[in-house]
């Protein structure tokens, strides 16, 4: 008996991965995941034992795409091919075609950061690998700098899709790169077009390096003519900051950061202290007034106040949630923070309350816990107040029959679908009151922040985690939707997804600076006008192949989804901006 338990112990402790000619794939897909997480050993232990435990599950990605290397790669080691900044990226992923002959080309107006991604695919192991890129050059001098141009590489890690794992492109890093045999890795450049740059073509080298040989690619970057049309007031875009507040460099480059990637609105904890002497509130501003300037420095028109301060104030004055004393206290909270953000110039505010529960309706329970379940009458008395105040509210309404009983009482209101997937009862009674719908966690990718938003007649998009996981620890509550992830050293580490959203809100601005150009059309009737309208209707036509659009999870891009071809999304770009550029000739 203490044999055999000896032996299963040691079979939990073998490692999972040796060689096994069989399967290829699994060899590989480990050799990268350990070649990028080597700085962190205790996760690649763990996630072996989970593996071996059958709690980690890992499926892998089938490449539709054949490839054979052409005998100039062969003769190289490594072939070159780009990616859509639509496209998820895996260890097995290979080319539609490599770069042989090719101009790498794209667009973009000025202030905006343009993106293109880079694929290296090598026939034996490379101990380092990197990208590089020259100066912009127009014809007649101007030059766009390489300092304008970041380069990182991708990193590997496993991501939840339903009830498996999968290993997919996820930190975006600094320097050279090594890359096992047949692994291919993808490095993503992004061009920060100059606020004043001169419209035009500006052509430039980009030249990848990897076992001591070279290949190059002419780059091709036009400035366009143009500028977006700035958005509608309501139009918000934001991704939840759940950081406590921070002063000096931390929190501004938090919010340099998110204003880079289009968002426009902060969304986090009420930026106040409070105290209650002799049933009378009395609110410290301080941390918010260190924090509007910033917002306003990098751009944010929109401060959302999320969080369940209506249940510390009611802790705080000993009441019963939603007594006539608690009420009061809450709405002079309200009241407050409105009247001296509009005071003192700041943000507009808008409150969110997360999504109601289904069942629970008892208000009379004693509050004794910050955790208190959210219930259908706190959403209806939370909206209800801030209504009264005059303030805007955003309720994340789950599909609740309820929900079109009475939320057309309140008259300032955003409605949210809520975190189980896109909500058709919420969306159907949005449309109904002439509401607005704002977009909940349906995603952290391209398509969710751009065509996704357009296609649902929605204002906006979110998602709940700025930063919420850690570094090479897949299991990390939220690791899945981080935008970005505390390194080792307690950096913060970009991911690819977060570059993706980027670029969704940059896809919905050329959506609607189409529409502003068209509406403003003296010439409806005319065929740039017709191409104009037949643009904006292939919107509406981009959709998954094999997935539900209903039913996006936070990670719509999973096992089901991986064969969706990010090259549509930027035929729909190009194509809009094509009929921008025509209209404009009008």
């Amino acid at each position: 008996m203490k044999w055999s338990r000896f032996m299963v112990l040691l079979l939990l402790f073998i490692p999972q991965f040796s060689a096994r000619a069989e399967n290829t794939t699994e060899e590989k897909c480990w050799k990268v995941f350990e070649l990028d997480h080597r700085e962190t050993k205790d996760i690649i232990t763990s996630v072996r034992l989970l593996k071996r435990m059958g709690k980690i599950y890992e499926t892998y990605f089938k490449e539709a795409s054949a490839f054979t290397p052409s005998d100039e790669d062969k003769a190289r080691g490594f072939s070159v091919f780009i990616k859509s900044t639509g496209d998820e990226l895996f260890p097995n992923s290979r080319p539609e075609e490599t770069l042989a002959g090719k101009v790498l080309a794209a667009a973009g107006v000025r202030g905006e950061i343009v993106s293109l991604v880079v694929c290296v695919l090598p026939e034996n192991d490379v101990s380092n690998s990197c990208v590089s890129v020259s100066d912009l050059a127009k014809s007649g001098g101007k030059l766009i700098s390489k300092e304008n141009i970041q380069i990182k590489h991708i990193k590997y890690d496993y991501v939840a899709t339903g009830n498996s794992w999968m290993l997919k492109g996820r930190y975006l890093v600094n320097g050279p790169v090594a890359i096992p045999a047949g692994v291919t890795r993808a490095f993503r450049l992004s061009v920060k077009i100059p606020a004043d740059a001169e419209a035009g073509e500006y052509k430039g080298k980009i030249s990848v390096a990897a076992g001591g040989k070279s290949a190059y690619a002419v780059f091709s970057l036009e400035v366009l003519p143009f500028e977006w049309a700035e958005l509608p007031p309501l139009h918000t875009f934001w991704i939840r900051d759940n950081s406590p507040y921070e002063s000096g460099p931390t929190l501004e480059k938090r919010l340099e950061d998110l204003h880079a990637h289009g968002m426009n609105c902060y969304d986090s904890d009420l930026p106040v202290t409070w105290k209650i002497e002799n049933g009378v509130l009395k609110i410290d501003y301080s941390i918010a007034e260190k924090t509007a300037p910033l917002l306003k420095k990098y751009g944010f028109t929109k401060w959302m106040i999320t969080g369940r301060e209506y249940i510390e104030l009611a802790k705080s004055a000993g009441e019963v949630l939603w007594s006539p004393e608690h009420i009061k206290i809450y709405t002079a909270l309200i009241a407050g923070f409105k009247e001296k953000a509009e005071k003192e110039g700041w943000p507009e505010i808008i409150w969110m309350a997360d999504s109601a529960g289904f069942s629970a309706s008892d208000q009379n329970a004693a509050v004794d816990s910050i955790t208190l379940p959210k219930l259908y009458n706190d959403m209806l008395n939370f909206a209800g107040i801030t209504a009264k105040a005059g303030a805007r509210s955003n309720i994340s309404w789950v599909s609740d029959t309820r929900t079109s009983d009475n939320s057309g009482l309140v008259p300032f209101f955003f409605y949210n679908t809520g975190r189980i997937g896109l909500c058709e009862k919420t969306m159907e009674t949005a449309e109904r009151l002439k509401k607005p719908l704002l977009l909940y966690n349906c995603g952290l990718n391209r398509y969710s922040f751009g065509l996704l938003v357009k296609q649902r007649n929605a204002l906006g998009n979110s998602m709940p985690y700025y930063c919420a996981a850690k570094y090479g620890n897949p299991t990390t509550p939220g690791a899945s939707i981080s935008c970005v992830v505390t390194g080792p050293d307690s950096s913060l580490i970009d991911t690819y997804a977060w570059e993706q959203a980027g670029e969704g809100v940059n896809d919905f601005r050329y959506i609607w600076t189409l529409e502003h150009a068209l509406a403003g059309c003296r010439e409806p009737a005319s065929p740039g006008a017709a191409a104009a309208r037949a643009a904006l209707d292939a919107v509406s036509k981009v959709t998954f192949t094999g997935a539900d659009i209903k039913t996006l999870s936070p990670d719509p891009f999973a096992a089901e989804m991986t064969d969706f071809k990010g090259s549509r999304l930027d035929k729909v770009r190009t194509d809009i901006i094509e009929c921008i550029m025509a209209l404009k000739k009008q």
